[in-house]
């Protein structure tokens, strides 16, 4: 398998959640002709690749296939063919890192038993859940889940993951004001909902630092706002869309309680009409202590890949569904260290970390 060709294949084809075909076809194909696969699609997206090598538990090695809607700006001779699209989160190289493993396992038939999941929509639209709820899974005894997630912060070689919670709890949420239209001359006649919006986010701001620990950190963000019709009209509405990131459930809830004791007390000095709606919640990231102390020594026992301790971070990830039914770990993949992070319209993973992720994961089925 050339996996040079794969990765790039498979950046030129971003596709967003729940409508990766041509990506799924892609991946299809080139696994259809092993023998020692059985293919099984999951709707509308998903895929997975059994391998039945021997008897007893299996183990769930997951890539996410997603990809994000931003116009690339790298300047790679591979670029994005699908405008206003890009895989600018490293899943390219997930999927090539799964598939180059697959290609492995199916040429050294290890005595395992196996299961490979391309997962759709990890970007904030639920595809864990989606493929948890739809129970394809149930039907194997799975011991283990094992992923990982390309960062520009390490090195290629270097490898890093904690046990115990690594991901927060991200929740994105929308929040909207009510009001009412009026000729800006005469504002006493209308209730205008951008002014609502305003102090909404400035008293949230104000009261996180108050409520929560610095040393137990929470993120409010609100990355879009909008409202009005015109330059001199009071708005009607006002649409907030943003993030919080906790690292525990407690501060999950106390956020969601800030975020509505707030918009209420807002929406009663103003008299606009305040409606909060949770648009997306993932489980946070809870990596087995017994599998990440494995996998501590799996890799201090490889001459040329190093590991390390990482810390707990506000990034979400949906394999958070997968710790809490499983046995798992996610881990970082360094990908050569760049001003560019995950998200960015520059971030173009170095191809050499496929080969790094291909080792981790032979490394750890030796072990299992």
């Amino acid at each position: 398998m050339d996996l040079v060709k794969v990765r790039q294949d498979l950046h030129r084809i971003p596709e967003l959640a729940f409508n990766e075909y041509k990506t799924t076809d892609y991946i299809y194909n080139l696994l259809k002709d092993y023998s020692d696969l059985e293919l099984i699609k999951v709707n509308p997206t998903g895929l997975i690749a059994v391998y039945k090598g021997g008897t007893g538990d299996y183990v769930l090695f997951r890539s996410d296939i997603d990809a994000l809607p931003l116009k690339e700006q790298t300047d790679c001779n591979f670029h994005s063919e699908h405008e206003g699209t890009m895989h600018a989160c490293g899943h390219d190289i997930h999927m090539t890192v799964l598939l180059g493993f697959i290609h492995e396992v199916c040429t050294t038939k290890p005595k395992k038993n196996l299961l490979f999941l391309f997962q759709p929509a990890e970007e904030g639209k639920g595809g864990a859940e989606h493929i948890l709820r739809s129970k394809v899974l149930d039907q194997w005894p799975i011991k283990t889940a094992l992923a990982l997630h390309c960062s520009p912060d390490y090195h290629v070689g270097e490898v890093a993951t904690k046990g115990g919670i690594f991901f927060g709890i991200p929740e994105e949420f929308i929040v909207e004001f009510h009001g009412r239209n009026a000729h800006a001359a005469f504002p006493h006649k209308g209730i205008d909902a951008i002014y609502a919006g305003v102090q909404f986010y400035n008293l949230m701001q104000s009261q996180i630092t108050k409520r929560f620990s610095s040393t137990d950190p929470v993120i409010f963000h609100i990355g879009k706002f909008e409202g009005g019709d015109a330059e001199n009209i009071l708005a009607s509405k006002c649409l907030l869309q943003g993030t919080h990131r906790t690292l525990t459930p407690e501060n999950h809830r106390a956020m969601n309680e800030l975020i509505l004791s707030t918009g209420k007390a807002v929406a009663a000095v103003t008299g606009a009409e305040f409606k909060f709606r949770e648009v997306s919640v993932y489980e946070a990231v809870n990596n087995d202590q017994f599998v990440y102390n494995n996998f501590k020594k799996t890799i201090e026992n490889l001459d040329d890949i190093k590991f390390i301790e990482a810390e707990s971070v506000m990034t979400g990830e949906d394999f958070g569904f997968f710790t809490t039914l499983y046995p798992s770990l996610l881990f970082w993949l360094g990908t050569g260290l760049s001003e560019h992070g995950l998200h960015s319209p520059y971030y173009l993973p170095d191809q050499e970390a496929v080969e790094t992720g291909i080792r981790v994961y032979m490394a750890l089925l030796e072990r299992m």
